[in-house]
């Protein structure tokens, strides 16, 4: 009996020892195997992750300014091509050359039903319209209207009677080293003004502007004519209006406000209308310090850096004192800003 219970005992041992090496196995073979990786949640991807347009973002203000001086000098500089003048040309050419298709079907089909002569006409017509000879045509055209209102020199003469004015006076500072023709009394005098008689030259800042605009454009430029910088200074005094208004509307609100602010006067009628090139007259440079008026305002209002509103206030009279040169009506500018700023306050 003791030999019989000897060998159940071993026998138990036994199978215990290879469930143990079982759950070993086990253990061994789970702790081999790879254990699933959770897969990471990816975010999507804005477009300031992408770093072309993550620059432009970081530099989103200075792309919008530079997108509405190139809009505002276009629509302002369109006046130096004149294109009223090209639908005037066109009309002419497609009225000359359809008079002359006329001509050649009564001539060709005298006795065709008056249907199948407008449909021959209207077929000719659309057939030299598409030829190269008539492109040629309608350039010819356009040139010669357009040289009726340029110099020797190609220069678009300028829009109004107060634009030559102010160019004559400019003209005579250049030749004169002042505003009159001559010297009466030691007093600038000018001849061509209520002639024969002549009158004193009427002060203003604008003959004084074109003469400096001329000098400056001259270091770049020495061959540049008078009159084509005054041309051309109202676009620059409008691009400068613009870039105003921009930094005026982006300090109250942001930039995005001041990109519709700033593309509303570039395409507004009435600021086309005073601020076209060749039409360079007071208006251009009264809006221009009126607004600059109106920015050092809002900066001394609105408590910023206290240097700023220091120089600010400096040049608050000085631009003052330019607006009363440049414009009659200066007070008006001052009296409206002034009551806005104590409202603000």
């Amino acid at each position: 009996m003791a030999h019989i219970g000897y060998s159940l005992d071993v026998g138990e041992q036994l199978e215990k020892t290879k469930e143990q090496e079982k759950k070993e196995e086990q253990q061994k073979e789970q702790s081999t195997q790879p254990t699933p990786q959770k897969k990471e949640e990816q975010s999507p991807s804005t477009g300031k992750d992408i770093p072309f347009l993550s620059l432009i973002w970081s530099y989103h203000s200075i792309c919008i300014l530079i997108f509405l001086c190139v809009l505002t000098a276009w629509s302002l500089s369109r006046t130096a091509d004149i294109p009223s003048l090209d639908a005037r040309a066109r009309e002419a050419v497609l009225s000359q050359l359809q008079m002359q298709i006329t001509q050649d079907v009564l001539r060709e089909s005298p006795l065709s039903l008056p249907q199948e002569k407008e449909r021959l006409i209207a077929k000719r017509m659309y057939t030299a319209m598409q030829t190269p000879q008539f492109t040629h045509t309608l350039k010819q055209a356009s040139e010669l209207y357009k040289s009726n209102y340029r110099d020797k020199q190609g220069q678009t003469y300028l829009y109004s009677p107060d634009s030559y004015y102010w160019f004559r006076l400019a003209q005579n500072l250049e030749e004169n080293g002042h505003l009159g023709t001559e010297l009466k009394n030691n007093i600038p005098w000018d001849r061509l003004r209520n002639a024969p008689d002549g009158d004193w030259p009427f002060p203003s800042l604008l003959p004084y502007l074109l003469r400096y605009f001329h000098t400056s454009w001259q270091a770049i430029n020495p061959q540049i004519a008078l009159e084509t910088t005054t041309f051309y200074l109202p676009v620059f005094l409008g691009v400068i209006s613009v870039v105003l208004v921009f930094l005026i509307t982006k300090k109250i609100a942001d930039a995005f406000a001041g990109f519709i602010a700033g593309g509303i006067l570039a395409v507004h009628p009435l600021f086309l209308l005073f601020n076209h090139g060749g039409y360079a007259d007071t208006q251009s440079l009264a809006l221009l310090l009126s607004i600059s008026i109106l920015y050092l305002v809002i900066l001394i209002v609105e408590r910023t850096h206290l240097l700023l509103r220091i120089l600010s206030f400096a040049l608050l009279p000085i631009f003052i004192f330019l607006l009363q040169k440049a414009w009659p009506g200066w007070y008006f500018t001052v009296a409206v800003f002034g009551a806005s700023s104590i409202a603000m306050v």
